[in-house]
């Protein structure tokens, strides 16, 4: 119990930077990218997590779930939980926008606090498949 206590913290800290990270390079992108393309959520969504996911994914894999198996299949696991939730967020970030067109970082902020639940529940018992102790 203490083990998944302090995993939890440690996952915690881990999103939390990592989110730092998404929503800011997610918010220059569409600062960016807003006047020249319809798709600019979309495009600000990919660009955002995949840099936000090498951070994410190195620091859970070494510091979090502390998994010594295959990088290989862990990192392609990870891709698959990424797009996943790429696709979600992107999706749901501009179908909200279109209807309420509040600020995108926002409603991003929103619907990815959300995906946070799924996403450490897909890493520990999917991705890393976290040892105790």
């Amino acid at each position: 119990m203490k083990t998944e206590v302090i995993r939890i913290l440690k996952y915690l800290f881990s999103s939390l930077s990592a989110f730092v990270i998404d929503i800011c390079v997610f918010q220059l992108m569409v600062l960016l990218l807003k006047e020249y393309s319809g798709y600019y959520i979309f495009i600000s969504t990919f660009i955002s997590r995949v840099i936000s996911s090498i951070y994410s994914f190195t620091i859970n894999k070494k510091l979090v779930f502390k998994d010594k198996g295959s990088t290989r299949k862990s990192f392609v696991k990870f891709v698959i939980l990424c797009v996943i939730q790429m696709c979600l967020s992107a999706t749901l970030v501009n179908g909200i926008y279109g209807l309420i067109q509040v600020n995108e970082s926002l409603i991003k902020i929103c619907v990815d606090s959300v995906l946070f639940v799924f996403s450490y529940l897909a890493q520990r018992y999917v991705v890393f498949i976290a040892k105790d102790g």
